[in-house]
């Protein structure tokens, strides 16, 4: 059976506030927040029936859009929905009664909800490296070391966000895009248009531990508020900080980072047209709209 919760007049303040608070906290409970919610917005009788229609709907897209706001789930999740003064729980012929007829209810359908199946758009990933002046596409298993280029390519078929971090081997995240020190580009990105981290000309290059690393891309057709969040919750690397773009530092012959090593300028590499290829199936193990590559590196 459905659950609900029930949130009084929005336009209370605080004690509003009190209860979407709770109840966004809660929808973070990872037993609850993959699932479709109905938002309900009902009013009193006072006013014309058009009016309290259009105004229960805004009180849902209010709620809505604080829920979405502060605590990050999709807003595809909510189908939101105003009655107007249909379907009241109280009589209006008084002040309290009319109090309690002016409600948002948010339901829990029970409706699993993967935002891999809403608006996914199509998105050509490829990380390709440079090694003996010649130019690869990584394949699963392959290795590289500090002295490999690497860089990251896709090419979007559709209109979309992208987002794409380098989650080292201690699960340090790094942003690749978008990103001012990798690239000029940033958010929509236009279909057909080949997108290369870092820009056309530089390469990225690891520093000298060895380790696993991932390349996650996030793809959605609309704006993230907070992608990195959703990569660490992702890859399991909450509270584990946003790396900043410098070189390792190294006391004697030890690094003291892991992972990403800096950028360096385009080396002569022969030239191979090898096109960008979609990740194997295998490797696209992330379930929030997005791809997930897991090349690896030495």
């Amino acid at each position: 059976m459905p659950q609900q919760a029930e949130t009084g007049d929005i336009c209370a303040g605080a004690d509003s506030k009190k209860y979407l608070d709770a109840l966004g906290t809660a929808l973070q409970d990872p037993e609850l927040r993959g699932y479709f919610y109905k938002v309900e917005g009902h009013i009193d009788n006072m006013g014309t029936d058009a009016y309290n229609l259009e105004l229960s709907r805004k009180r849902t897209l209010s709620v809505t859009d604080y829920m979405v706001k502060t605590f990050g789930p999709e807003r595809q999740q909510f189908d939101v929905q105003g009655f107007g003064k249909k379907t009241p729980i109280a009589s209006n012929d008084t002040e309290e009664g009319r109090g309690q007829n002016r409600r948002v209810v948010i339901v829990n359908t029970l409706k699993p909800f993967d935002a891999c199946t809403v608006e996914r758009p199509d998105i050509v990933v490829n990380v390709k490296y440079a090694r003996a002046k010649e130019e690869r596409a990584l394949l699963e298993g392959e290795t590289l070391t500090q002295r490999d280029n690497y860089a990251v390519e896709f090419t979007p078929k559709t209109s979309a966000h992208v987002y794409i971090s380098q989650v080292d081997t201690m699960g340090t995240v790094m942003t690749l895009f978008p990103n001012p020190e990798f690239s000029q580009s940033t958010n929509s990105v236009e279909p057909g248009r080949l997108y290369r981290i870092p820009g056309f000309g530089r390469w990225l290059f690891l520093d000298d531990s060895k380790g696993k690393e991932r390349i996650v891309v996030i793809a959605q057709k609309g704006e993230l508020k907070d992608p990195l969040k959703i990569c660490k919750r992702e890859t399991g690397t909450d509270g584990i900080a946003l790396a900043s773009v410098k070189p390792p530092v190294r006391s004697g012959k030890a690094a003291t980072t892991r992972g990403m090593g800096g950028t360096r300028q385009e080396v002569e590499a022969a030239r191979t047209s090898l096109p960008p290829v979609r990740p194997p199936d295998e490797s696209s193990d992330i379930n929030m709209g997005c791809y997930l590559t897991k090349p690896t590196f030495g």
